[in-house]
């Protein structure tokens, strides 16, 4: 999954949107409910979620930049949902629609997390991993181990989770509980099948006019 599946991170759902252009933000608001693309997400029934009630956390990358969260809606609903619009320095499309987000008001008893930029440095600097040369989407628990070296695309640091941005983003989900955990990337266009529920990755495919595919699920995501 890239980089979060449900088993890993706590959130029921993960979907991971690879895109060569920016959905609409309120498509994705709208993603509670019924349409002509079937359901998405029906109220939780029956689950024990408590309140959140804590302000939104700030996290910081390693050369010390914020990474702000958002909060949209109702904190003490269960249905919540933890978008990220970046991940990599260099794959920053989804960014306009988090801030989109920031801007809108959810459905009811919904509450939306929005973390613009989990890779300050990396879009500041204009490289894909963080400032210490990282790869972040191979620097989470699921199946880490040690895979290449600085410098190269797909290293995974020198242990788990020994990046501050993916210490928070792990942190943050595990607060949250989100139901649906949403990433964006580049540069392909499609919704990855990435081992949440297919039906509303098809759904949110459906709903953006975007293409659905089983990418390769890399460890350490």
């Amino acid at each position: 999954m890239e980089p979060c599946q449900a088993s890993r991170c706590g959130a029921v759902d993960s979907l991971s949107l690879v895109l060569s252009r920016g959905p609409l933000a309120a498509t994705l608001l709208g993603t509670f409910g019924m349409s002509a693309c079937g359901v998405w997400l029906s109220p939780a029934v029956g689950q024990r979620i408590p309140p959140y009630t804590q302000p939104p956390p700030t996290g910081y990358s390693v050369q010390g930049r914020a990474i702000r969260v958002v909060v949209r809606g109702n904190l003490a609903s269960p249905r919540r949902m933890l978008v990220f619009g970046c991940i990599h320095g260099t794959e920053c499309a989804g960014v306009p629609i988090a801030r989109r987000l920031t801007t809108m008001t959810p459905p009811p008893d919904t509450a939306i997390w929005i973390v613009e930029n989990l890779d300050p440095d990396g879009y500041a600097n204009k490289t894909r991993p963080n400032a210490r040369g990282v790869n972040l989407n191979r620097n989470f628990p699921w199946k880490w181990h040690r895979i290449g070296q600085r410098g190269s695309p797909d290293y995974a640091g020198p242990r788990v989770l020994s990046e501050p941005e993916a210490r928070f983003a792990w942190a943050l989900i595990e607060q949250v509980q989100p139901q649906i955990t949403v990433w964006y990337h580049q540069h392909m266009n499609l919704v990855d099948l990435s081992g949440g529920s297919p039906l509303i990755e098809r759904r949110y495919a459906c709903l953006v006019g975007m293409k659905t595919r089983q990418l390769l699920r890399y460890d350490g995501s």
